[in-house]
């Protein structure tokens, strides 16, 4: 977490970091507030602040923006308690974010603390049968924006709801089930952040040799079906 010294808000200039007043200093000014980030979603980021000496009655300013690209900060002035929280949305799916927040006592100078945080990936979309013999069903799905981005596709309650497949591959075949018998199958998207997306809505569907008529696309991966139980 990076700290924002003694100066105003991202974009409006102020002294340089390590500048005097800043927090530690000899001045005595009270620490900066800390800031955090969890739950992060597609769509939204969770965000909590706490500033141990600050007064009930006091302002921040939250202030985010992609973190590439020079996109203008956008801003929202909040009045709290010592600790709060906000929801920050909407926001692009899996996309680095800067955000800082700053505590403004009257007739103090701002303080404030900054952290970069990457939403979710989006939902991955048309999860569909592609291909099938008496024993296998092959799925495919739509990719989703950004880097570093894989995917894991789970069984329903007739595979004991077992991980099938993950990897960064749009196409995998699941072997070893039983002719006739149906299937229910999600898929979620997943980034190097830890972000994972909601699963897409479930497809049903049986495994039938008649399916191979369908076709498919070529790159994928085979998994036989052995029980990986959600932890």
């Amino acid at each position: 977490m990076k700290q924002i010294f003694g100066g105003a808000p991202p974009g409006r200039g102020g002294p340089a970091a390590g500048s005097p007043g800043t927090a530690g200093s000899p001045g005595g000014a009270p620490p900066a507030p800390t800031l955090d980030s969890s739950g992060a979603r597609s769509d939204s980021l969770v965000l909590s602040w706490q500033w141990t000496a600050g007064p009930r009655d006091a302002q921040y300013e939250l202030c985010w923006r992609p973190s590439q690209g020079n996109a203008a900060w956008q801003r929202e002035r909040l009045v709290g308690p010592a600790f709060t929280a906000k929801v920050l949305r909407p926001l692009q799916p899996n996309t680095s974010y800067s955000v800082a927040v700053q505590l403004v006592p009257a007739g103090g100078v701002p303080r404030g603390a900054e952290l970069v945080a990457t939403t979710a990936p989006a939902i991955p979309q048309q999860l569909e049968v592609c291909d099938g013999t008496s024993s296998s069903i092959s799925l495919r799905w739509r990719s989703v924006a950004g880097s570093n981005v894989r995917y894991a596709v789970y069984g329903s309650a007739a595979l004991s709801f077992a991980k099938v497949y993950s990897g960064m591959d749009t196409y995998c075949e699941v072997s070893g089930l039983a002719r006739g018998k149906e299937y229910g199958f999600r898929v979620c998207a997943m980034n190097a952040h830890g972000g994972a997306s909601d699963f897409s809505p479930e497809l049903l569907t049986r495994c039938d040799p008649s399916l191979g008529a369908t076709g498919g696309s070529g790159g994928g991966s085979k998994r036989d079906v052995v029980p990986e139980l959600l932890s």
